[in-house]
């Protein structure tokens, strides 16, 4: 890594602002790498700003990065396995509807509607559904509703 970026300080000195083969081109490398990882990798956190700005090396920076990518991949867990628990439980729940529509209706119309309430992802479209299954006198006005809420 720091073989090519030297190379690099060497072959565009200008965009550096380094001499080339100055006796001080390691450290302004560095410094410059340690600053242009803070602009890009830890500028979208405010709060943290003033913890990284005591950044002034490298080793304290990969310490540092080494503790937010840690961070990063707690939260990117969590999240995922939210939204597999939230699937999940649209999933049981379109399950649970299907059962109730055959029962209600029939198994010949419970496999007509069964692509539109597969396609439904809202758990608060799902129990208003479910509300219907149970209100609805005919499978046309319970169709005619279900129809209805997916357009919206």
């Amino acid at each position: 890594m720091a073989s090519l970026l030297r190379r690099l300080v060497f072959k565009y000195p200008y965009r550096v602002r380094l001499k080339p083969r100055s006796k001080n081109v390691d450290i302004y490398l560095k410094r410059n790498f340690t600053l242009w990882i803070k602009r890009v990798l830890l500028s979208d956190n405010k709060e943290e700003d003033v913890l990284y700005e005591q950044a002034n090396n490298l080793v304290e920076l990969k310490t540092m990065l080494a503790d937010r990518f840690s961070q990063w991949k707690e939260n990117y867990k969590q999240e995922y396995l939210e939204k597999g628990i939230e699937k999940g439980e649209i999933n049981k729940e379109r399950s649970l509807l299907l059962r109730l529509i055959k029962l209600r209706f029939g198994g010949s119309f419970c496999h007509t509607i069964e692509p539109v309430i597969l396609s439904i992802d809202s758990t608060k479209r799902l129990d208003q559904i479910a509300d219907w299954i149970i209100s609805c006198d005919d499978k046309n006005n319970f169709q005619t509703r279900v129809e209805q809420l997916t357009q919206i």
